[in-house]
Order: structure tokens, then C-alpha cells, then sequence
């Protein structure tokens, strides 16, 4: 463990940062986060060991797990539904409100079990990330970070 006083003050700046917005920011606040990771190697090891893989490497892995990734972006009639549709239909997250009668056990009964579904998907989804990162940088003793959220 390290105090306080022991991290430099970037640090603690970049810290306030990603805690005060999530991770969401502007390109002036991006360049000041990544200057502060270029200054500080012992404390950002982990990018600085990414940063030192072959740019090919990264290429590969991306063009795997995002093959559409250099196609554009492909807007149709009607996909204008809004966000909080879109927000819904991507986790298949809706309560059936079509029966006659609502009851509140039957709709958290529903919550509970898409909330169960979905985390059987995520934990899918994760160790096939996880596969696809290991053929890609096992080799480089880079670990594995993942984005789920839970």
C-alpha cells in the first residue's frame, strides 16, 4: 500500500479525473490523462507495457474482435428510434405490460431472471474475450482487463 503523499500529484490529478468522469471525456482532457501515463511509468505499468507491443499486434486483435471496425457506418430509415428504445432492445430489457393484470411479484420475477440471463451472457462473452486476448498477447505476459462492468 502506498499513502497519499507517496503518489505524485499527476497521479492523483488523473485519478480525479477517470473518478469524476467515468472514463467520458473531451480530446484537451484525453491528451492531459495520456501525458500524465507517458510521465509516470511506475505507477501506469501495465499501458506502458501495451504501449511496447507491436503496433501489429493491436491491429490484429482489434480486426479479430471488431471485424466491422474500417467499414463506415451505415444509417437506415428508421433507426432514428431514440435512446432509451435503443437502450432496451439491446438488453432485451422490457417487462411484459401486455397482460391484463399486472402484478409486481410477476415483473420482478421478469427482472430477476433477464438480470440472470444476462449475466450468464456477460460471463460468456468474458472468457471469450478473454481467449481471444490471450492468443493475442499471452505471449507478451500482458494480463487481461475486462470491461464488464460488474
Amino acid at each position: 500500500m502506498f499513502t497519499e503523499k507517496e503518489m505524485p500529484k499527476d497521479v492523483q490529478e488523473y485519478l480525479a479525473i477517470i473518478s469524476a468522469t467515468g472514463g467520458m471525456m473531451g480530446l484537451k482532457m484525453y491528451n492531459r490523462c495520456q501525458e500524465i501515463i507517458d510521465n509516470n511509468p511506475k505507477w501506469f505499468a501495465w499501458e506502458h507495457k501495451y504501449k511496447s507491443i507491436p503496433k501489429e499486434v493491436h491491429d490484429a486483435y482489434m480486426d479479430e474482435k471488431y471485424p466491422d471496425r474500417n467499414k463506415p457506418l451505415v444509417f437506415t430509415e428508421g433507426s432514428n428510434k431514440g435512446i432509451l428504445v435503443l437502450i432496451n432492445e439491446s438488453r432485451n430489457a422490457h417487462l411484459n405490460l401486455s397482460k391484463e393484470t399486472f402484478s409486481i411479484v410477476d415483473a420482478m420475477k421478469d427482472l430477476f431472471e433477464m438480470q440472470e440471463k444476462q449475466d450468464k451472457e456477460m460471463f460468456a462473452k468474458e472468457k471469450q474475450d478473454k481467449e481471444l486476448w490471450d492468443k493475442h498477447y499471452k505471449k507478451y505476459k500482458l494480463e487481461f482487463r475486462s470491461d464488464c462492468r460488474r
